[in-house]
């Protein structure tokens, strides 16, 4: 059997949650990332990479397009579970698509970047509270 066509038949067969989701379509999703211009790339992952998305009512997303066979299953899980947490603290999956060779989860867009963005920012601010307090410790005291 092809890779291809052990990736499609494993993979179309699961059956994921719909309630609340928009399910994309491949075509979609590629006009919403200019084709997925290499210019609206945000971040890349060991999955693939996340792309800037501007949906046709204006509203910018985050979508993060899945190309490895090894982690659909991940993406099948990461699915199942948003669709049962819903958090004013998370950011929230909008939706997916599943396509023959790549899948695809979007996500509202965090204008202000990610909270790893944010916290290896404020680490880098902060970068001396840890050495001041080991410089206190070591003290003797």
């Amino acid at each position: 059997m092809s890779t291809a066509s052990r990736y499609s038949s494993e993979t179309m067969n699961v059956l994921l949650p719909t309630e609340g989701f928009y399910i994309f379509h491949a075509k979609e999703l590629k006009k919403a990332t200019n084709n997925f211009s290499q210019t609206l790339k945000i971040g890349e992952g060991s999955a693939g990479c996340v792309y800037l998305g501007s949906l046709p009512s204006g509203k910018l997303v985050a979508v993060k397009r899945i190309i490895k066979e090894k982690k659909i299953e991940t993406f099948n899980k990461e699915v199942a579970l948003l669709a049962r947490i819903r958090h004013p603290n998370l950011t929230a999956l909008l939706g997916y698509c599943q396509a023959r060779f790549a899948h695809f989860l979007v996500y509202e867009f965090m204008e202000n970047g990610s909270l790893w963005d944010l916290l290896h920012g404020m680490c880098h601010a902060l970068s001396c509270i840890p050495i001041l307090s080991f410089s206190l410790q070591s003290d003797g005291k």
